[in-house]
């Protein structure tokens, strides 16, 4: 009995250590592992702590009276949340954090009285203990590089911020997913779920490609695309190769703007407030003042004034 326990345990240890060289080879890329045995720790050790998730709140401004509102009692009229990727050429983000009033349905309502205003910018780094808070960070935008896709927070770029691939052709990578419950508003401690999912693709300059949400129940904040390079020794590392964006309702598009790229460090300029469009569809007088029925603009003054008031009582 005593030999057949002994047997049973060097035969264990021999599978353990056989794995781990599994594990530690070139031909095994952990981010393929299936999700669900795959725990979000290992997914973002392995990708340095490049992604962020971005909430950017907006007020509308009357366009006669110049007026700043918020909505329902809030000083924001609304919020979106986005995905970023600092990148050793700094923060790579789509137009959802610069523009995030562009899917906001209330927005729409009023948009032919009143135009968006960036009011509070705040990021915080996807940690899997979820301790991580959101940072006020206004960006500062260095260059475009394509329609959807920037560069910002040149200055903020840490030692070992994620490469980004500038090669064309085959890709035999990972879509990497962040995901909330729907209905959740994302707050310090909200639990965000990573889904990877192995995908090959093939990047051609210039080109976008249509990709599946991974869910039509939950919010799905935004993903990207990162292609392993093995460096030898069973060390990997993980390049950007494009990066998700919206395409309507559960649609999203891979972007892959980066073949080619040559970065040259301009001068950092504060955000610009991004033109609207000149061709956007006008709608009559009374169709706008039907739809703003049931939007409940606050102005933003209105609160000061209301606690002056009480404090001299």
């Amino acid at each position: 009995m005593k030999k057949y326990i002994v047997t049973l345990f060097v035969v264990l240890l021999a599978s353990e250590t056989i794995y781990a060289q599994l594990l530690g080879s070139l031909e095994i890329d952990p981010l393929k592992i299936s999700v669900s045995a795959t725990p979000d720790s290992l997914i973002i050790k392995a990708l340095k702590g490049s992604p962020v998730i971005i909430r950017q709140s907006f007020q509308v401004k009357n366009k006669k009276t110049g007026k700043i509102y918020g909505r329902s009692g809030r000083k924001d009229f609304g919020h979106n949340y986005s995905i970023g990727v600092n990148t050793e050429s700094g923060l790579v983000l789509t137009n959802d954090a610069l523009k995030p009033w562009q899917f906001d349905d209330a927005y729409k309502k009023v948009e032919q009285e009143y135009e968006p205003v960036i009011s509070l910018t705040e990021i915080r780094n996807v940690d899997s203990d979820n301790r991580t808070k959101f940072t006020q960070t206004p960006l500062k935008i260095s260059r475009q590089q394509i329609e959807n896709v920037w560069f910002a927070n040149e200055e903020d770029i840490q030692p070992n911020s994620m490469e980004i691939d500038l090669e064309s052709g085959q890709k035999n990578g990972c879509l990497i997913w962040f995901i909330a419950k729907r209905g959740t508003e994302i707050n310090d401690t909200t639990p965000i779920v990573i889904q990877s999912v192995s995908k090959t693709i093939e990047v051609i300059e210039g080109s976008d490609i249509e990709i599946d949400s991974p869910s039509n129940i939950d919010h799905v904040i935004g993903g990207f695309y990162v292609c392993p390079v093995y460096l030898g020794g069973g060390h990997v590392t993980y390049k950007l190769v494009g990066i998700a964006v919206k395409d309507g309702d559960n649609k999203w598009k891979l972007l892959t703007p980066f073949v080619g790229f040559s970065y040259n460090k301009p001068s950092v300029s504060e955000v610009e407030q991004p033109k609207e469009d000149a061709n956007s569809e006008k709608t009559s007088e009374e169709a706008v003042q039907e739809d703003q029925q049931d939007i409940e603009l606050t102005p933003i003054d209105e609160g000061k004034k209301k606690k002056g008031k009480k404090s001299k009582k």
